[in-house]
């Protein structure tokens, strides 16, 4: 059973970016959010890493948002579509253009 919070937001865990992007890839118009568990630096567990994380999304029109701490091992970092009036960050646009050139925007 996937676990829940406050947010109603499902928990979700991937060992790559690639696993986010495929997941986006199906579900990305079909939830408000989700919460991706990201293993801590020195952690013994390995997941995708945050940047991963943030270009996967990005790629399907969804920001990064609220981080929290899970346990010892990870932290859960949000990610939401992102509302078509809602500023863009410097970094994200610099990460777009990026993904654009590379053909990755979906």
């Amino acid at each position: 059973m996937e676990r829940r919070n406050t947010v109603e937001r499902p928990i979700v865990h991937f060992d790559t970016g690639a696993q986010f992007r495929d997941w986006l890839a199906d579900n990305h118009g079909r939830t408000e959010g989700v919460w991706v568990k990201i293993a801590k630096k020195n952690s013994a567990y390995s997941s995708l890493s945050y940047e991963d994380a943030v270009n996967a999304a990005l790629c399907f029109g969804w920001i990064d948002g609220q981080a929290r701490r899970l346990d010892d091992d990870f932290y859960l970092q949000g990610f939401t579509p992102r509302r078509a009036r809602s500023p863009w960050s410097m970094s994200n646009v610099r990460r777009v253009e990026v993904l654009a050139q590379q053909g990755l925007i979906a």
